[in-house]
């Protein structure tokens, strides 16, 4: 499941850009975060600097979506008429949607895109070792991981593949965690990080699996596998962390960022599993080093670092959003109208057309 510049140092900037968009098994500048199914995505013109805060720079303000998607610095959006268009500045943005298909959700992952038909058919576009997608399998939805995905069928049981599928694995490589294991039990939901997964069961609770069993405070383990204790009535998943809200609208979180405050030096992980004290919430949307959420009056609050100045803790004034997601740098949320309006970088466009309207 992003773009979300003021630039401080150029040479820091271009080294976050080259670790941002690698392919390989680094973890520290992922390709963004995977998103929880219907939340939103992003766009605008790749490069703006310093537009933090803003909605975007207008674009196509008659595009209107009924779900939004976003990883790394790019994203998709699904139309009312179910076809998808994709926008951004990394590579993945360019990557073609099939044309003469129709799909009920979207998901976006690294380097791939997948959706699910109201056949409960899966088609995916790209290219990664999770878009081998099981023949004879139906999903509901569909959740996807840097390596590895994971489709919830109607019955509740969950099926994943790609990545690694035994915990086994875990002392030789600790990215290959058992993210590509299916998990025992039925749910209701399914999210997905970058190397694991979580699920709330029918019973409410949270199950997660993968990379992250423990909490060693560096990459991949930052306890992202260990879910609070407790029920709850929707999950959500960032890069290295995930969020969960209880009937209340009160939030938890759990993996990288449990620290509220960061230190000096290369410490970016602070904050973004931490939500604000006595706040309740509509609906949350992750990114990699923050995480936003939709109060009770609409209003929409983020929290996180943003040591680089991209802008992607500053949402618009004044606007208001039914969903949120996530980027790398960015964050987007979806209007009642449908038009999308995003903030960070890229602000809102990139390679394809941008869809993006204003605040």
């Amino acid at each position: 499941m992003r773009a979300f510049i003021t630039i401080p140092v150029l040479f820091l900037i271009a080294l976050l850009t080259a670790f941002g968009c690698s392919s390989g098994s680094s973890d520290e500048e992922p390709g963004g975060s995977g998103g929880t199914a219907g939340n939103a995505g992003e766009g605008g013109t790749a490069g703006s600097a310093g537009t933090g805060g803003d909605g975007g720079t207008g674009g196509d303000v008659g595009a209107r979506f009924t779900q939004l998607a976003a990883w790394g610095n790019h994203s998709c959006g699904l139309s009312m008429d179910g076809s998808v268009q994709c926008w951004g500045s990394d590579a993945h943005a360019d990557d073609e949607p099939p044309v003469d298909a129709s799909f009920d959700e979207i998901e976006t992952a690294n380097t791939y895109s997948c959706g699910v038909r109201t056949n409960e058919s899966a088609e995916c576009w790209g290219e990664g070792q999770a878009m081998a997608i099981p023949g004879g399998e139906a999903f509901e939805t569909i959740a996807l991981g840097f390596d590895h995905a994971c489709g919830l069928r109607n019955d509740g049981s969950v099926r994943c593949w790609g990545g690694a599928t035994g915990d086994e694995e875990c002392g030789n490589n600790e990215y290959a965690c058992g993210q590509g294991a299916s998990p025992i039990g039925t749910f209701s939901q399914i999210a997905a990080g970058h190397y694991s997964n979580c699920g709330l069961t029918t019973g409410g609770t949270i199950q997660c699996w993968g990379a992250g069993q423990t909490d060693d405070s560096i990459s991949p383990n930052w306890g992202q596998a260990m879910p609070p204790a407790g029920t709850f009535d929707r999950l959500f998943a960032g890069v290295w962390h995930y969020c969960a809200l209880d009937a209340s609208g009160e939030a938890s979180c759990w993996g990288a960022g449990t620290k509220s405050s960061c230190g000096g030096g290369p410490d970016l992980h602070c904050g973004q599993a931490t939500p604000p004290d006595s706040e309740t919430f509509k609906t949350l949307g992750l990114g990699w080093l923050h995480s936003c959420g939709i109060r009770a009056d609409d209003s929409t609050v983020c929290w996180g670092t943003d040591k680089l100045g991209y802008g992607y803790l500053d949402p618009p004034a004044g606007a208001t959003f039914e969903t949120l997601t996530g980027g790398q740098h960015h964050c987007c949320g979806l209007q009642e109208n449908g038009v999308a309006i995003c903030w960070g970088y890229p602000p809102c466009g990139g390679a394809g057309e941008s869809p993006c309207g204003s605040p």
